[in-house]
């Protein structure tokens, strides 16, 4: 033990000293002169050593109250786990131990805020390029949390995503601004069009800003809204040149050979065409009869295809060869052009149920002739059974299509629209009827015929003086009533 060690070297110290003394023949109380000396560095010596002592031991106390006091702060500022039971430990353990936690955690705090100055060097640096709010300011005295980390990563990467969108955008939209620059014919017109034209495609940084990306799409939209212009103006003039070739009667290899040099939508083929056109006009104007005549044929054509009433048909007196009497020519086919372009879905809705009528009459009579009944090659009867069922399903699918498309277009406009003079309705049942009267009459004349053959065998079996003309009497129906469709014949 440290009292029993002591006590041994004590003694064996005194010892040497009694020793040293006689050696030096020391008197009594020389002797307790030095006694007294020894003494009292001995008292100072273990006072100083408890001193020492009981500072280290404040030292540990201290620490170990700091360093705890330290460790419950930063946990949770660094959202860490609370300090386990160290109750168990001796004072130096808790020390050590207590000392080590904290330097992890100072540690993980100066990781976490190296962290969050390279994230928002980085974040500033993409949203000043992208014209965007940086991410919410984080206090740089206090260590950010993982989670304001991670949001703060996931904000840096929507932003570089961001970015690499509006590359790609950028490129696309200065892709365009180039081709539509070529296509007319035209030098950059402004600064920004000129450092657009300028910019490496590479670095791209200065126009990501969403006002400079703004500004590119409007330049774009305006360069676009040019191409379009000339693009329809070119094939208007194209469409206007084939119809005068067409009336001129031009061979197709002088045709072919001015196209060849205006092949474009660009501003140089546009003054090609207008080139051609111009001399165009000229030889029509040399040639307005045959013009007149020709345009009175396309005239008739488009009445016909817009089922138009003979009543409303103008009469523009085609005899009439002038220049004045072209134009009307002209403004009428253009008129009947953009009236047929316009209906073109009802139009088509009439023309789909009128060849379906057609095919149903032709059907008809066909089932008249018993002569067919002979001839059955090739399974002919077979297939005229089923044109005969598909008919009975196209008529009223077509005539019920026609007749929901006139009422949308009378919903829509506020007038009927006309066939031949006639609403859909009127034209349709005007067909029903007068099909209907038809097959009515030729009812009534086979009765009447087989009534009349019958009479004829009676009075050739009774002798010949029985024997009288027929009455050419035949009773037509005075009003037959509702529609009734009689597909089967």
């Amino acid at each position: 033990s440290l009292l029993d060690s002591t006590q041994n070297e004590l003694d064996s110290t005194l010892r040497h000293l009694d020793h040293v003394w006689t050696r030096l023949q020391l008197t009594e109380a020389e002797r307790a002169e030095r006694q007294h000396y020894f003494n009292q560095n001995i008292i100072k010596l273990c006072e100083k050593i408890i001193e020492d002592e009981e500072a280290l031991e404040q030292r540990v106390l201290s620490s170990i109250e700091h360093n705890t006091r330290e460790i419950l702060r930063l946990s949770e500022e660094l959202n860490q786990d609370i300090l386990e039971d160290i109750e168990g430990m001796r004072p130096l353990e808790q020390k050590e131990f207590l000392q080590e936690k904290l330097d992890d955690l100072l540690r993980l705090r100066a990781e976490r805020l190296e962290r969050l100055e390279e994230l928002q060097k980085k974040d500033q640096a993409i949203c000043d390029v992208l014209g965007e709010s940086h991410y919410p300011h984080i206090e740089a005295d206090v260590a950010p949390s993982e989670s304001n980390l991670e949001a703060l990563e996931q904000h840096i990467k929507q932003m570089e995503n961001e970015k690499i969108e509006r590359k790609e955008k950028f490129k696309e939209l200065r892709a365009g601004v180039l081709e539509f620059l070529e296509q007319l014919e035209q030098c950059p017109d402004g600064s920004f069009c000129s450092e657009v034209v300028i910019s490496d495609e590479n670095d791209v940084t200065n126009f990501l800003t969403n006002v400079k990306l703004q500004e590119l799409k409007a330049l774009h939209s305006e360069l676009e809204f040019g191409v379009e212009e000339n693009c329809q103006q070119s094939i208007a003039k194209r469409e206007e040149i084939a119809k005068l070739w067409t009336m001129l009667d031009i061979p197709q290899e002088d045709c072919d050979g001015f196209l060849a040099t205006a092949p474009k939508h660009t501003p140089s083929c546009i003054s090609k065409l207008d080139e051609e056109l111009e001399r165009l006009r000229a030889l029509r104007l040399q040639n307005i009869a045959v013009f007149i005549e020709r345009l009175d044929e396309e005239l008739k054509n488009l009445w016909t295809e817009c089922y138009v009433n003979q009543d409303d048909q103008e009469d523009l007196s085609p005899e009439n060869a002038t220049e004045a009497a072209l134009e009307l020519y002209e403004a009428a086919v253009k008129r009947w052009e953009t009236y047929k372009q316009q209906h073109s879905e009802i139009l088509k809705c009439v023309s789909n149920f009128n060849d379906a009528f057609e095919r149903l009459l032709f059907v008809e009579e066909r089932q008249k002739d018993k002569n067919r009944l002979k001839d059955n090659r090739g399974g002919k009867l077979l297939q005229e059974e089923k044109e005969l069922k598909k008919v009975k399903k196209d008529v009223p699918r077509w005539e019920t299509r026609l007749l929901e498309a006139g009422c949308e277009w009378e919903e829509k406009e506020g007038i009927p629209f006309l066939i031949y003079g006639q609403s859909v309705k009127d034209y349709v049942d005007n067909l029903w009827e007068k099909h209907d009267i038809k097959r009515e009459t030729e009812k009534i004349k086979r009765i009447q015929a087989k009534a009349n053959q019958n009479q004829l065998e009676s009075d050739m079996r009774k002798g010949p003086s029985s024997m009288r003309p027929p009455s050419p009497r035949l009773t037509t129906p005075a009003s037959l009533g509702s529609r009734s469709v009689l597909y089967v014949l």
